[in-house]
């Protein structure tokens, strides 16, 4: 999202004298590496409609189908990726997960409780189009972290949130660079 822009971003459950600090969404190459298969499915189908075409009946309406499951299954892909999204606000850092068309899982954690911040970039993707995870640990009753999963300029984020939490919530914090996500951590896709 544009730096100048994020004044005029909104959210459901902002408070009034709640300001918007940095959105971010996970990375684009994230939404196109999960549509690749769906992409050549379309490509062989119109390969073989092409040269099939003077099979026409019912092959036409079997093309016809799997033409519209695939550009179906792409939107609401696209529509998942463009839906989820990540706020930093002076008071909270939000996690809006898009799970389907029809269902939306929020995650919150005050700045005040945001103990430590860790940055991951694994693999060759990740590495050449630098994008990762941002683990946040937070205090409180639950042990879970939140990650932001494959994020673009994971690092830069990690920053962004400590300095805001640090500004904003209190506590100076702490970077490990060097934890890895665990098992039981809570994972924002």
């Amino acid at each position: 999202m544009d730096e100048n822009k994020i004044e005029d971003f909104t959210f459901e459950g902002q408070e009034e004298d709640e300001s918007v600090l940095l959105v971010t969404h996970q990375h684009p190459l994230t939404f196109t590496k999960e549509s690749f298969i769906l992409i050549i499915s379309i490509l062989i189908l119109v390969i073989i409609f092409y040269l099939q075409s003077g099979l026409g009946g019912i092959f036409s309406y079997v093309f016809i189908v799997l033409l519209l499951i695939n550009g179906y299954l792409m939107l609401k892909r696209y529509i998942i990726w463009r839906n989820s999204v990540y706020v930093i606000t002076d008071k909270r850092l939000i996690a809006v997960e898009q799970k389907s068309f029809f269902r939306r899982v929020m995650t919150e954690a005050n700045l005040d409780k945001v103990q430590n911040v860790a940055h991951e970039i694994n693999g060759f993707w990740q590495t050449i189009f630098n994008y990762g995870n941002v683990i946040i640990q937070t205090g409180g009753y639950s042990e879970k972290n939140m990650v932001l999963e494959q994020i673009h300029h994971p690092l830069a984020i990690q920053q962004k949130i400590m300095k805001i939490a640090s500004q904003y919530g209190g506590a100076p914090l702490k970077i490990d660079l060097n934890r890895d996500v665990k098992k039981d951590d809570l994972v924002i896709r």
